[in-house]
């Protein structure tokens, strides 16, 4: 399972924090577990949802031991929201007031080109000449493509003294609208980031 697919199964941010990538499967384990969910539960949703938080973990894991170490510049994600289309990050950063740079990850989503946004293609069946609308092999049905990526961003002085910083058209994609959101990122400046608990 790709790195995007399994923040798309838990429903969560690239970045998310362990904590925030726990609750998230112990909401869907409750939801789909077929010993606990009403009705059954969803054995397959279950195993991709573990599948998604064992890879998500991990890396969650070995990003806290390297400390995100980034251009000579350590950060750690504080906390991830989102309202709307817009994201927010809030980050504990170990650079002082100089120009830097942060080097963040990102899931950037497109219309897929393949179904263009509508999520279904047709099928032909049995070589005839009657065809069948099916979930696009591409997307799988979502209508756009994801990718982890990553996003970069010079933060000039001015930037770092006032804390906050807007990145116009990097939050979440409707593919519908053909909108995008905007990321919002906090800045908390640190010595060291045990300091962040």
């Amino acid at each position: 399972m790709s790195q995007a697919r399994s923040y798309q199964e838990l429903n969560l941010a690239p970045g998310a924090t362990e904590l925030e990538i726990k609750a998230a499967f112990r909401r869907l384990a409750k939801e789909s577990h077929p010993d606990s969910a009403a009705a059954g539960g969803d054995p397959r949703k279950f195993q991709r949802a573990h599948e998604a938080y064992q890879d998500l973990l991990a890396k969650a894991r070995a990003n806290r031991r390297k400390e995100m170490a980034v251009n000579g510049v350590q950060y750690r994600f504080l906390s991830q929201t989102k309202k709307g289309l817009d994201l927010y990050y809030d980050l504990a950063v170990t650079k002082g007031l100089d120009d830097f740079t942060l080097t963040l990850p990102w899931l950037a989503k497109e219309v897929c080109p393949r179904c263009f946004g509508e999520g279904r293609t047709l099928t032909q069946l049995n070589q005839g000449a009657i065809y069948r609308p099916t979930a696009c092999p591409r997307c799988e049905g979502l209508g756009h493509t994801e990718r982890l990526s990553h996003i970069t961003v010079t933060v000039t002085e001015a930037m770092a003294k006032a804390g906050k910083i807007r990145l116009k058209g990097a939050g979440d994609f409707d593919v519908k609208a053909g909108e995008r959101g905007d990321l919002y990122l906090s800045l908390n400046f640190v010595e060291r980031l045990s300091e962040m608990h």
